[in-house]
This record gives structure tokens, C-alpha cells and sequence, in this order.
């Protein structure tokens, strides 16, 4: 899936996900067509609806930070995002260099007098996404379905794929 981004001079910028960059967009009979200062984008390049594909821009992306503390922007390379746990909580805030100096000078005698947990220590938290992220879309179910036909494999038209089914798929892209 690639985002696509469109630009109006009358409406401000709106976000929506497209199948790809550049795949026509499908709307209702009675929605309002497209004027020609509309510009679509996705993928890193603009294309104008009345250019048909032709690249009119290229996209630039810059991530902003903001310290957490006092509000301000963060000028780039003068601070970053710092990960802390306490007990089973994790957090992460976005800091100037000095005032992740403070955290630090903040933190010093506990991490002193505290053990260092090795990476085999520190359980992995599961989280309802990363449960979630080996399920495969309909589409990519279908993909399977139409696969294991073609090479000899049953498989019923709809509910779950067979393990077997999915291991020689997987082997096979």
C-alpha cells in the first residue's frame, strides 16, 4: 500500500491510502470530478489530473521534533527521542541535547546502583499489533488460494488456509 496524498487549492492537503502510487482513483457516479489544479501524490512524485502521469513534483519529507519539556522545536541534530522503562512501563520523550543531560544527570545514581539487565533478561513485550502482524490480508489469502489451485493443492474457497499450503507458498515467493 503506498499513501496517497492530494492537494487542492481550494480544500488544504487530505491523506488517504491508495493500492498504488499511481492507480486511478475510484469515486462514486455523483462525487465532483477533479479540477485541474488538483494534484495527486504518492510514492514521492506528484502527477497532475489533467497531465495524465506526468511528473510535476518531486515530495520532500522532514520529521519536526518538539521537546516534551518546554514545547520548543528541536533544531535538527541538536536532540532525538529517549527510551526509559520503570517497572513494566516503557516510555520514550523527545529531548534537546541538554535536557537529555539533565535525564541523565537525573538518573545517574539509580543506573549506579541498579543492575544491567542483559537482552536475554528482558522479556519481549507482544502488543495487539505485533500479534496481529503475521495475519494476512484477504488479498494476500486470495493470491494463496489461486496459487495452490494451479499447483494441484485443495483448498476451500473461503476460512483458513492449510499450514502445508501456506509453507510451499512462502517457499515458492
Amino acid at each position: 500500500m503506498s499513501t496517497l496524498w492530494r492537494f487542492s487549492s481550494s480544500q488544504g492537503p487530505t491523506i488517504g491510502v491508495a493500492a498504488a502510487a499511481f492507480a486511478p482513483a475510484r469515486r462514486r457516479s455523483d462525487a465532483p470530478r477533479p479540477r485541474h489544479d488538483d494534484r495527486y501524490c504518492g510514492g514521492g512524485v506528484c502527477v497532475s489530473g489533467a497531465g495524465r502521469g506526468r511528473v510535476i513534483d518531486r515530495v520532500a519529507s522532514r520529521v519536526d521534533l518538539v521537546d516534551d519539556l518546554t514545547g520548543a522545536l528541536i533544531p535538527p541534530g541538536r536532540g532525538r527521542t529517549v527510551g526509559f522503562s520503570v517497572d513494566d512501563d516503557a516510555y520514550e520523550i523527545d529531548q534537546t541535547a541538554a535536557n537529555i543531560g539533565y535525564l541523565h544527570l537525573a538518573l545517574a545514581r539509580f543506573v549506579d546502583a541498579a543492575r544491567p539487565l542483559s537482552p536475554a533478561r528482558v522479556a519481549p513485550r507482544v502488543t495487539a499489533v505485533a500479534a496481529s502482524a503475521g495475519r494476512k490480508s484477504p488479498e494476500m489469502l486470495a493470491a494463496m488460494r489461486h496459487w495452490a489451485r494451479r499447483h494441484g493443492y485443495e483448498v476451500p474457497r473461503s476460512g483458513r488456509v492449510p499450514a502445508d499450503v501456506q509453507a510451499a507458498y512462502d517457499a515458492a515467493h
